[in-house]
Order: C-alpha cells, then sequence, then structure tokens
C-alpha cells in the first residue's frame, strides 16, 4: 500500500483496458452477476455468454473482446451439462479451444478448502473471464448472512487481483414480496437472493426474466438494474 499524493495520482497512467463486454458492462478485474427466477434459462445464458466471450462474438448486441474462459458448474450434473454443450455447440456451430468447464458441485469458496481446490485450477488455465453458476451452490453458510457473503467476496478479490480475471456469477432472486391486495413488489436489483452485501460488491448486475416459452421458442427480457461503470 502506497499512498499518492494528488501530483504522483495525475501523473501515474494505468495501463490500458479495453471491456471484455462493451459500453462498460464487464471490464477486466471487474464482477458482473445474472440473476433471475427458477427455470429462466440463467444457465443456458451463461453458456452463451461463455462461448460469446471466448470467440469475441456479440453479446445481446454487445461488442465483446476474445479472451480465454472458464466455465464452474456446480450444479447440473457433468452428464447433463454436456449435453446442453452439444446442443449450443452444433445450433451455433461454435467450437472455440479457449473455454474450459469445471464441474464441481461441493466446491464451497467461502471456506479455505474450497480455495485450495480453485487455485490450482486458476493457476494452470490462467483464464480472463470466470463464470460460476449458481452462488448459492458455492456457500457453506447462509447466502443471506453478511459474514458469509464477506467471506466469499473477499476470497474471490483475492483471487481476482491474483490471477487478474473477471467475474460472472449466475444467482436467483428471492421469493417474491406481495402487497395484501395480492400484488407484487419489485424491488429491482435488491430482489436479488441474500444478504445486501451482494448487489453492493458487484459493478453489473443483470436480471434476467422469462418472457415466453414455447418448443421451438423462448423469449427473455434482459435488463441492467446496476451499472457502476457504464
Amino acid at each position: 500500500m502506497k499512498p499518492l499524493n494528488l501530483s504522483e495520482l495525475m501523473a501515474w497512467e494505468p495501463p490500458r483496458s479495453v471491456p471484455i463486454i462493451s459500453s462498460g458492462i464487464l471490464y477486466s478485474g471487474t464482477k458482473m452477476i445474472l440473476f433471475g427466477k427458477y427455470k429462466s434459462w440463467k444457465s443456458m445464458l451463461a453458456i452463451h455468454t461463455g462461448f460469446c466471450i471466448a470467440t469475441g462474438s456479440h453479446w445481446l448486441g454487445y461488442r465483446t473482446t476474445r479472451r480465454r474462459v472458464l466455465i464452474i458448474q456446480l450444479e447440473i450434473p457433468q452428464a447433463l451439462f454436456r449435453n446442453r454443450l452439444i446442443t449450443y455447440c452444433k445450433t451455433y456451430d461454435s467450437y472455440p479451444d479457449n473455454i474450459y468447464f469445471v464441474y464441481e458441485p461441493y466446491l464451497k469458496l467461502d471456506r479455505g478448502f474450497g480455495m485450495a481446490t480453485l487455485e490450482p485450477v486458476l493457476a494452470t488455465l490462467q483464464p480472463d473471464v470466470v463464470i460460476l453458476d449458481p452462488l448459492y451452490k458455492a456457500l457453506s453458510g447462509n447466502i443471506s448472512d453478511s459474514t458469509t457473503a464477506e467471506q466469499f467476496q473477499t476470497n474471490i478479490d483475492r483471487l481476482s487481483h491474483k490471477y487478474n480475471f473477471s467475474t460472472i456469477i449466475i444467482a436467483h432472486t428471492r421469493q417474491a414480496l406481495i402487497t395484501p391486495e395480492g400484488g407484487v413488489i419489485d424491488m429491482g436489483a435488491d430482489e436479488l437472493m441474500g444478504s445486501s452485501n451482494w448487489p453492493n460488491w458487484f459493478d453489473s448486475v443483470v436480471r434476467v426474466t422469462k418472457v415466453s416459452e414455447s418448443p421451438e421458442e423462448v423469449a427473455l427480457s434482459i435488463s441492467f438494474e446496476a451499472m457502476r461503470h457504464a
């Protein structure tokens, strides 16, 4: 930790930062969360996000910069996750060699043993972007507990600083708040499940809502609830 006076800070030239996703959505070292209700196609959007970044393709209309991606899947068994990937790759005819996958259902990143499991993978692959799906499975403590949230966040911040990667996390909404009249109270970014520490921590908060689904088509609504660097 070295303090700088005003002249020193003004004279300092930061390294050039190229957005990973344009319009300030994701820079190197920043954190984004994609959250939504159960069965709102979040995991498929996570796969799509990973492939878009790995290939440098447009993501929901926004430009991306080609980067090495690691997707950590904690919930969907590897055989079923593989089936989703096969379908995706065939549909988009996309087979990048710079995207990697880990299935680890017992990885708890608010604890030291979980960090010790993940760190060698990061050291070997040196990913630019880590996608973690879903958040609640990466916690041994209560997702609504601030101490659990702070420990997880500190651990991820430390790893991100050490290995220079950006983080994308997939998460769920909390149980809906209902008015006495039966209406739903929508709190925007605060609909994210868990402690208020979560939306405060992320640089970009993106909400996914399934509008409709049929055998031929799924329609999603994407809203940007909080954008620190946009």
